[in-house]
């Protein structure tokens, strides 16, 4: 089915996202409390998160997002 097919590879690209993300973030905690500050948005659903109303794969796309961001306007 294709819309199976379609599923799998969006939870296949979330955790490769996370995967990359989580290796980031425990590399670099300061970049990403950086990140945090500048983003009260990523602040409040990364928080969502800690407090279990937020998937973990929901806050890394945020923090994907809000990085491509970052690198694209400087």
């Amino acid at each position: 089915n294709s819309y199976q097919k379609e599923i799998r590879q969006k939870i296949l690209a979330n955790l490769t996202i996370a995967k990359r993300l989580a290796g980031l973030v425990y590399s670099r905690p300061g970049w990403f409390y950086h990140l945090l500050r500048g983003n009260p948005y990523l602040l409040k659903i990364y928080f969502d998160m800690i407090s279990g109303k937020n998937s973990y794969t929901r806050v890394m796309q945020e923090v994907w997002r809000a990085v491509l961001k970052t690198r694209l306007h400087g």
